[in-house]
């Protein structure tokens, strides 16, 4: 009989191949979990459903689907762990990116239709704090959920400067000259 991990049934058939030996000190221990420390591993569909609430707390998202804070900012950015982080999974990356997009446009739209509010009269007759305030904060839930531009063009900023320093010269890089006193 093979050692290592054998599901209850495989058990009792290499029990019954003894012979009717019984040995006493065999006993069954129950397989660990997938995951870690014994927790099921996260399923695609919560992890999406995650990655497709970037407006929402990481705490509040974490105690909801019972996983970790870091597991939750790691599924906003598409990774499927922080030990991914940099490497996301393409599907998860996706859905996450199509949910801000969403949300920025939404942002988008109301803040032309606040834009359109501020009129001629309303600037001088309304308290423009109010309408000002709408635009402000759509333009910044727009920049928040727009990637940065670097990402959109897919081109990285990598200029390097190079400066050289002329080199320092010595007294024995010039020519002497003796001069008599008379």
């Amino acid at each position: 009989m093979p050692l290592g991990v054998l599901k209850e049934d495989e058990f009792l058939t290499e029990l019954e191949k003894l012979n009717g030996k019984v040995i006493s000190s065999a006993k069954v221990i129950p397989a660990k979990q997938p995951g870690r420390n014994g927790k099921e591993e996260t399923p695609v569909a919560i992890r999406k459903v995650i990655a497709g609430e970037p407006l929402s707390a990481g705490k509040e998202l974490a105690n909801l689907f019972n996983v970790s804070e870091s597991s939750v900012s790691a599924y906003k950015v598409g990774a499927t762990s922080t030990a991914t982080y940099n490497t996301p999974e393409i599907g998860l990356a996706n859905h996450a990116r199509s949910a801000r997009e969403k949300i920025a446009l939404r942002a988008g739209k109301r803040l032309s239709l606040a834009l359109n509010h501020i009129t001629d009269d309303k600037l001088a007759n309304a308290k423009l704090s109010e309408i000002s305030g709408v635009a402000r904060d759509m333009s910044t839930i727009v920049k928040n959920m727009e990637p940065p531009a670097e990402q959109q063009s897919g081109n990285k900023l990598n200029a390097q400067f190079v400066f050289f320093a002329p080199r320092l010269k010595s007294e024995a890089d010039y020519d002497s000259v003796i001069v008599s006193e008379q």
